[in-house]
């Protein structure tokens, strides 16, 4: 039996939904989550760090660091990189 590209591609694709859609992820019965509410923390700002002067000359140190965030208040922590001026604890989300 000779089998086609286009009857692999659907073949190829009716497993990976198959993957998607496995049954352990499937809740049969269960009710619906709480929906949760939008926007509800302030992202930290750069003036949080301290406004530097540039335009009279100066240099200061940012490192690159691992932090954690807390994006909605009801969910937990979130691994992020953020940005930290040296010798200081507080920290910039970056991009």
């Amino acid at each position: 039996m000779r089998i086609t590209r286009r009857q692999l591609l659907q073949a190829g694709a009716v497993a990976g939904a198959g993957l998607l859609v496995s049954p352990r992820h499937v809740a049969v019965g269960a009710p619906p989550a709480a929906p949760v509410t939008l926007f509800t923390e302030q992202l930290p700002a750069l003036a949080e760090l301290g406004v530097l002067d540039m335009q009279g000359g100066g240099s200061t140190s940012l490192s690159m660091v691992n932090a954690s965030h807390l994006f909605h208040q009801q969910m937990g922590r979130t691994p992020t990189l953020a940005y930290q001026q040296a010798g200081s604890s507080q920290t910039y989300l970056g991009p």
